[in-house]
C-alpha cells in the first residue's frame, strides 16, 4: 500500500469511530448528570424519627389520628417488630419510624410517595422498612388470630334462619359469607312473601 491508501484509511477508520466516541461521551455525560450531580429532594427539617418523636411525646390522640392504633399499641407493634427483626447497629431508619411508616400508609391509604415526602427518605427505603413490617405483621397473625374451638351455631340453631341453611354447602366450620344480589337481578329472586 502506497501512502496515499493508508492515509485513506485512516480517515475512514476514525469516521467511523466518531459515532461511537459521541454515544460514549452522551453516554457517559447521562450517567454523571444522573448519579452524581444530585440536587437534594428530602430536605425538610422535621425528619420522619423527629416527626415521629413528636408525636410520641404529644397528645396520644394525634398518634391515633396519623396511624388509627392507640399508644399502647403502637409500642406495642414496635416491641413486636424489634423482637422479630433485630435491629442493624448501622441502621439509619429505627423501628419505630419503621412501624409508623407501615400504619401510616394503612390509616391514610398513602403511596410511596407520600411516605417519601413524610418522612424523608428514598423510595427504595420506605419500601424496604414498610415491606419488613408487613412480613413480622403477617408472622404475628399466628400468634393473634386464633379460630373458634367449636364453631358458632347460634344462626342455625335459630329456627327463624334455620331454613336458611338447609341447603348450605362448604361451610364446615361455621364461616358465613356475605353474598348480595346486584340491585338489577333483585326482583328475580324475590319470592311471594316478597324475601
Amino acid at each position: 500500500m502506497n501512502e496515499r491508501e493508508e492515509q485513506i484509511e485512516e480517515e475512514q477508520s476514525d469516521d467511523e469511530l466518531e459515532p461511537t466516541a459521541q454515544v460514549l461521551a452522551l453516554t457517559a455525560a447521562y450517567y454523571g448528570a444522573t448519579y452524581y450531580c444530585k440536587e437534594d429532594c428530602h430536605t425538610s427539617s422535621l425528619t420522619g424519627a423527629g416527626w415521629v418523636a413528636e408525636l410520641e411525646e404529644g397528645h396520644p390522640l394525634r398518634i391515633f389520628r396519623n396511624f388509627r392504633v392507640t399508644k399502647e399499641v403502637f409500642e406495642r407493634l414496635c416491641t413486636e417488630v424489634e423482637e422479630a427483626v433485630p435491629a442493624s447497629p448501622w441502621a439509619r431508619v429505627e423501628v419505630k419510624e419503621s412501624v409508623a411508616m407501615f400504619l401510616y400508609c394503612l390509616s391514610k391509604n398513602a403511596s410511596n410517595r407520600d411516605l417519601m415526602e413524610r418522612f424523608q427518605h428514598s423510595g427504595e427505603t420506605v419500601h424496604r422498612h414498610f415491606h419488613s413490617v408487613l412480613k413480622v405483621v403477617c408472622s404475628l397473625a399466628k400468634k393473634y388470630i386464633v379460630q373458634p374451638k367449636t364453631p358458632s351455631n347460634e344462626l342455625a340453631k335459630n329456627p327463624k334462619y334455620a331454613s336458611q341453611f338447609d341447603k348450605c354447602r362448604l361451610a364446615f366450620d361455621g364461616t358465613h359469607i356475605p353474598a348480595y344480589v346486584p340491585e338489577k337481578m333483585q326482583n328475580l329472586f324475590v319470592i311471594e312473601q316478597g324475601v
